[in-house]
């Protein structure tokens, strides 16, 4: 797990990183995790599928104690199920998204499973050159929100050279 953490690469559109969202680190951290699962060059064939972590995978890469990892897991779960990107189409207008629409709660057996919402797929799947690369386990290092945005609009920047 951590040597598939280590070279996991997670790929945004350039879109989603421009876009303005605000969540908690874990959420964030979260949503990192799940990317893994989406193939980014690949046609929009997600289409609801769910994609499953275990709290101890969780917790481990996030250094979370055992005791509290299912806990911290469904935290964040709970966020990102409500948590709107507001994506500028021009000055002044803008759309919004959520970026998953279905989770499921297996309690008693330490895992969440979540779906990406239909209409946010186009941010991580069949991109098309105007994305960026994240190497997972930089992002998962860092331990604020704003460390995060900015180490995303830095990788962006430097693709573009």
């Amino acid at each position: 797990m951590e040597k598939e953490t280590k070279h996991s690469i997670v790929i945004k559109s350039n879109s989603l990183i421009d876009a303005v969202y605000k969540m908690p680190v874990n959420s964030a951290h979260l949503f990192s995790i799940m990317l893994r699962h989406i193939i980014a060059n690949n046609i929009i064939t997600d289409n609801g599928q769910l994609h499953t972590i275990t709290a101890a995978e969780y917790g481990t890469l996030l250094g979370i104690d055992k005791k509290n990892q299912y806990r911290e897991l469904k935290i964040a779960t709970k966020f990102l199920l409500s948590a709107i990107i507001k994506v500028p189409l021009t000055k002044d207008r803008y759309r919004e998204y959520s970026i998953f629409d279905t989770a499921e709660y297996a309690v008693g057996n330490g895992y969440t499973s979540l779906a990406f919402s239909r209409n946010f797929l186009p941010f991580i799947q069949n991109l098309q050159g105007d994305y960026t690369r994240l190497k997972l386990a930089e992002t998962l290092r860092l331990k604020k929100f704003a460390s995060i945005r900015i180490y995303e609009k830095l990788m962006q920047y430097r693709q573009a050279d």
